[in-house]
């Protein structure tokens, strides 16, 4: 295969090996991102759990005020009311 790159095989093979590095990098900075951030939670669980309480209360709420908002109702659901009525 680099046979058929000729002249550009040096150029080829350069970009490549920047590619690699650059992919290698990005993968060992997540992984200690995420070592780090394991590691503060575990020192500090309390900044942790304040923040999901404090994301799981808006849902609640919303969910709380959609089980007492009356659902609207199709319009074949409101003729089948208004018949009922009559």
């Amino acid at each position: 295969m680099l046979g058929l790159l000729g002249q550009y095989k040096s150029e080829v093979m350069a970009a490549l090996f920047v590619g690699s590095m650059a992919y290698g990098s990005v993968k060992q900075i997540k992984a200690l991102k995420s070592e780090d951030l394991a590691e503060d939670k575990r020192l500090h669980p309390e900044k942790y759990n304040q923040d999901s309480q404090q994301q799981d209360a808006p849902q609640q709420n919303h969910a709380q005020q959609a089980a007492q908002s009356p659902q609207p109702q199709s319009p074949q659901q409101a003729q089948t009311n208004t018949n009922e009525a009559a």
